[in-house]
C-alpha cells in the first residue's frame, strides 16, 4: 500500500496499538495517555503488546522492511509526534446534563492536529 493511500482522518487505534507506536519513540509523557499496562503483570503486558504489534501489521499501520525490520508510513508517523513532541496540547473538559465528564486531548506540530 502506498503511503498516499493513508487518510489520517481514518485511522483509529485502541489504546494498546497507540502505546506501541509511541513507545517506539522512547520515552516522553503524552497529556491524556497513561501507560496502559499500569499494574498488568509482565506476562500481561508482553502478551497484549504482541497483540497489538500483530493488529498494526494486519491493519498496515506497520509495514514490513526486512525479514526482523518493520516500519511505520510516514503519515502515521507525522501524526505520532504530533502526540509525542506536542508543541501546544488543547484540552477540552465538558459534561452533558446528567452525562459523565469528557476529556479530549489535541495536540499540535507543525500544522498537524490530532
Amino acid at each position: 500500500m502506498a503511503e498516499s493511500a493513508y487518510s489520517l482522518n481514518s485511522i483509529e487505534l485502541d489504546e494498546h496499538e497507540l502505546w506501541f507506536l509511541l513507545s517506539q519513540f522512547g520515552p516522553g509523557v503524552i497529556v491524556g495517555m497513561g501507560d496502559p499496562y499500569q499494574g498488568w503483570s509482565k506476562g500481561q503486558a508482553t502478551r497484549a503488546s504482541e497483540e497489538a504489534f500483530r493488529s498494526l501489521l494486519r491493519r498496515r499501520m506497520l509495514l514490513p522492511a526486512s525479514e526482523h525490520e518493520v516500519f511505520v508510513p510516514t503519515p502515521i508517523t507525522k501524526a505520532l509526534r504530533a502526540c509525542h513532541q506536542a508543541e501546544n496540547t488543547l484540552i477540552v473538559q465538558f459534561q452533558e446534563s446528567g452525562g459523565s465528564l469528557v476529556r479530549r486531548f489535541f495536540h499540535f506540530l507543525d500544522g498537524v492536529i490530532l
